[in-house]
Order: structure tokens, then sequence, then C-alpha cells
């Protein structure tokens, strides 16, 4: 993949973005279903479907953000976001089996559980990437 199919594969990700918070956004105020669920979901996904979609229609023109997408591509760096992942999937799966096994005796509200394991996902991804990226 070079670095102009990344950026319109991922300018098309970010608009999916928007339409999916648009979807939700509509399905909370026209249909009522779960109103402040798909706000939540709306407000997640429609900023960072535009946001995105700036940064990356402004990426062919800028120089800096090319060479960030040629060292995003680079095999090198897939290699390392490819174990990284592998590895906190299976770390966070453990947990999780854990967590729902002595669910029983766990005095923590569900969504509490829910926010933490989301926090302790993206903190075991980032620290696997940043040991393979030193190791590799």
């Amino acid at each position: 993949m070079n670095v102009k199919q990344k950026i319109d594969k991922d300018k098309r990700i970010f608009m999916i973005m928007v339409l999916i918070g648009l979807v939700a956004l509509l399905v909370g105020f026209v249909l009522h279903i779960e109103k402040d669920i798909m706000i939540g979901i709306s407000c997640g996904f429609i900023p960072t479907g535009i946001g995105g979609w700036l940064i990356y229609s402004r990426a062919p023109k800028s120089q800096q953000m090319i060479r960030n997408i040629e060292s995003e591509i680079d095999e090198r760096n897939q290699f390392i976001s490819y174990r990284a992942g592998y590895t906190s999937f299976w770390v966070v799966y453990w947990y999780l089996a854990l967590v729902t096994t002595f669910s029983k005796f766990l005095a923590v509200p569900l969504s509490t559980v829910g926010i933490f394991s989301l926090i302790f996902m993206g903190v075991v991804f980032f620290f696997f990437r940043f040991i393979y990226s030193h190791q590799y």
C-alpha cells in the first residue's frame, strides 16, 4: 500500500464514522430509541470523523504528514503493531476471564469494571507496543 492509498482509505473510514454518528443521532432523536446512548455515540463519532477527515484531506500537501504515513505503513511498524495487538488481546482476554469468574466476589459495579477494562486495554496495548518497538 502506498501513501495515496492509505490516505484515501483513512478518509473513507472517517467518513463512515461521520455517517455512523449521524445515523445514531437520527435514531436517538427521531425514533427515540436509547436517546442518551445515541447522543453519546454521535458525540464520539461525528467530531472524530470530521477531524480525521480534515487531517487526511490536508495530508497530501504536508511533507511531515506524508513522512508520518510512510513510517506508519513501514513493515517494521506493522509487525510491531501486530505483535502488540496479539499479545495485548490475550492479556485482556485472560483478565476478562478472571473478572468474569470472580464477579460474584467483586463489590464493584459493572459500569466501573467496564470503564476500567477499556482503559486497561489501551494501556496494555501501548505498553507492549513500547516494549516491542525497543525489542525489534
